[in-house]
This record gives structure tokens, C-alpha cells and sequence, in this order.
């Protein structure tokens, strides 16, 4: 039997800390209660917090599941998700990212690869399905395995969600705070925006990009002034990795990330690298030295 646990801290309806009287020393995961009896209980079944009757809601009634896509296959880079970083599979940095929430009720892994999913729970995360073959193609929208998880998890657990936010494992450096920022920002301007993405600034700005007509160069964007004065330039702003959070009935209407409603957190120059081939990951290796996030 698992001895209950006293909540030591609760702010805003968020619980802090929360201690078992037979290993004080132990601080339980937010991922690891359940309700029952009006008391909280250790439960390991995915590595999050539920209840009995729905669960915790961390950030005001809402409800947020945290979805790393992560399948096997990687053209580019053969086993992309378990290649090292520092000392790590790349798939961990997104994991500890995600388990550091405060504001993500669940955490899952949507993977079709089974070595991947003991990774996951090797490192805290439960994989509660496998993701079929023909959602894990090199083609496969990432919309689908989106919809596809939110069904499994509905129709499977029971269990259904306000907010879905997607966090890539190919974009590796995230501060701590970046993930329950875009919750809490995104739940706070809920009635004029139902998602939100992480931005930064253009580091070519359209009006300079052209495209290969055979010998040939064309402007991309004609509408757009070609000046030799970057300040000059109106700042535009592409989206990055650190995290895609949207409403679920949005996801499920306009099954896209970019709603027409969305709003936007700016990231650190730094977090711009995505992992596409091996000069991206060398690059993102300089940075987390830097950081000194070595492992």
C-alpha cells in the first residue's frame, strides 16, 4: 500500500511540493498521484497525475496534455530521436523539458518504435499506445498522429484534455520556463486566441530571398523592396520548435497548429537550431556547452 502524501505548498490552485510521510526526503512527481479516498496516492500508470473522477486541473479548470511525437524512422539521420546529445538520446532533453512542467497534466510519447518507447519510460514517460505504421511515414502530416492521440487517449483512458501542446524532440533547447509560459499566456487571452506557437525573428527577411530558375534567379517575394539597410527592414517572424499549444476542439475543426486565432512567444536566438541533419546537431551541441547543460 503507498502511503499518502501531504500537500506542502498550493498556489493559484497549483500544487508545489508535495511530500510522502514515509520518505520526506523524496518529493513525489506531480505525474505520479492519484485521487482516491480524498487522499493522494503513488500511481505509476502513464507517469501523470490523475483522478478517480477526471484529475487535476493545474492551471485554472483547464486540463493540458504534453505530446512528444517521436517515431523511429529518420531519412536524413537514421534513428534521429536516439542519437546522442551530450550524453543523452535527443528524445531526453524533450522528455526533462516536459517533466519539468508545472502546468502539463500528462505527458505521453506518441511513437511507433518500440525502442523509443522504453526510452520513454526508462526516463519517466509512459508510452499508453503504439502509434500505428501508417502514421509514422516519412509523409505523415504531424496533424494526424496529433488527432490520432487525442482519440486513443479519449476512447483508450478516458481521458480528454482542453489544451494539447506538442513539443517536438528535434528542437532540444528549451528554457525552463518556456513550456508553462505559453500555457499560461495562452490560457490568459483564452477569449481572443486559441493557440499559440514559439516565434523568433527572421534571420533573412523575405524581400531578400530568391528561387533557381534554372540559370536564372527570381524573386521570391516581388512585393517585397530589396534594401541593402537590414534596419530598414520590417521585422518578420518564423516559428520554431519549443513548443505548438492549441485548444483541442480547435485541433479538432481546424486540425492545424496556426488557427485562425493564434498568438505568439518569442524564444532566445539561441533556440532557433532544429534538428534536420548533423550540422544542426553540432550546432545545438555548442550551444547546450554553453549553457552548460552537459550531461
Amino acid at each position: 500500500m503507498v502511503a499518502p502524501v501531504v500537500v506542502k505548498g498550493c498556489a493559484v490552485g497549483l500544487i508545489d511540493t508535495l511530500i510522502c510521510p514515509d520518505t520526506p526526503h523524496r518529493p513525489l512527481s506531480l505525474r505520479h498521484l492519484k485521487y482516491k479516498n480524498r487522499k493522494l496516492i503513488g500511481d505509476f500508470r502513464f507517469g501523470s497525475m490523475s483522478l478517480e473522477r477526471g484529475y487535476f486541473k493545474l492551471i485554472n479548470d483547464k486540463r493540458v496534455l504534453g505530446l512528444i511525437p517521436a517515431r523511429g524512422g529518420s531519412k536524413r539521420l537514421p534513428r534521429k530521436n536516439l542519437l546522442d546529445l551530450n550524453g543523452k538520446p535527443l528524445i531526453v532533453w524533450t522528455i526533462e523539458s516536459a517533466l519539468n512542467s508545472k502546468l502539463l497534466d500528462d505527458v505521453i510519447v506518441s511513437t511507433d518504435d518500440l525502442e523509443i518507447s522504453s526510452m520513454a519510460s526508462l526516463h519517466g514517460i509512459k508510452v499508453p499506445f503504439i502509434r500505428p505504421a501508417d502514421l509514422a511515414r516519412d509523409d505523415t502530416p504531424s496533424i494526424d498522429v496529433v488527432l490520432h492521440a487525442i482519440d486513443e487517449m479519449k476512447t483508450g483512458y478516458g481521458l480528454e484534455y482542453d489544451y494539447i501542446c506538442l513539443l517536438e524532440p528535434t528542437s532540444p533547447i528549451r528554457k525552463n520556463s518556456d513550456i508553462d509560459a505559453m500555457i499560461a499566456k495562452l490560457e490568459s487571452k483564452a477569449a481572443d486566441f486559441d493557440g499559440i506557437i514559439s516565434v523568433g525573428e527572421a534571420l533573412l527577411h523575405p524581400s531578400i530571398m530568391q528561387k533557381v530558375d534554372d540559370d536564372n534567379l527570381r524573386h521570391l517575394f516581388p512585393q517585397f523592396p530589396i534594401t541593402t539597410i537590414r534596419q530598414e527592414y520590417e521585422a518578420v517572424h518564423v516559428p520554431f520548435g519549443v513548443a505548438y499549444i492549441c485548444k483541442t476542439d480547435t485541433l479538432i475543426s481546424e486540425k492545424t497548429f496556426y488557427p485562425t486565432r493564434l498568438t505568439h512567444y518569442t524564444v532566445e536566438r539561441y533556440q532557433y537550431f532544429e534538428v534536420d541533419d548533423y550540422v544542426d546537431l553540432l550546432c545545438i551541441e555548442a550551444v547546450l556547452r554553453m549553457l552548460g547543460k552537459d550531461n
